[in-house]
């Protein structure tokens, strides 16, 4: 694990939360926390210098309070689509990954970031699919668990290495 790009991929992810719906994320003190929770899973794949995807956890008090926030709606007041959860959600991973892959390799860099979508229930337990695993964040917002994975597909291992030394 590349403990640089971990806390570089946790204030990128704090930051977005803040910026784009101002919940406030900290770095997760309790290493189980929301161990019991359902966690909805989104991930964004991309190619570049380097290739592989960024996947974020999260619960779905999250999603809902994420929602609402980025559509300036106040507590009871309207009712939250699926579909408006789903987007807020895939917006959120796409904009801490175009903003961690210039942050890691450098603002001249390249990459196409490709849509993201949400993961099954427990795809993302298949790690092989995924590439290596290099770095993680484990963040609290507003409370409740935040997980983000940054895989790198295996061919590209090296490359990223280099990179981030």
């Amino acid at each position: 694990m590349n403990d640089k790009i971990s806390k570089i991929l946790m204030g990128i992810a704090s930051d977005t939360f803040e910026g784009l719906a101002f919940m406030f994320g900290f770095p997760e003190e309790d290493e189980n926390a929301g161990s019991g929770e359902a966690m909805i899973e989104t991930q964004v794949g991309f190619q570049g210098p380097f290739s592989g995807r960024m996947i974020m956890a999260v619960t779905q008090q999250t999603v809902e309070e994420l929602t609402a926030n980025m559509l300036g709606l106040d507590e009871g007041e309207g009712e939250i689509s699926p579909d408006d959860q789903v987007d807020a959600l895939k917006e959120t991973v796409n904009v801490i990954c175009g903003n961690l892959l210039p942050a890691i390799a450098g603002k001249d860099a390249v990459f196409d970031i490709h849509p993201p979508e949400i993961l099954a229930d427990g795809s993302s337990l298949e790690k092989a699919s995924h590439g290596d695993l290099v770095s993680m964040a484990k963040l609290s917002i507003d409370d409740e668990p935040c997980h983000l994975s940054l895989y790198i597909d295996g061919q590209n291992s090296e490359v990223f290495m280099k990179l981030t030394d």
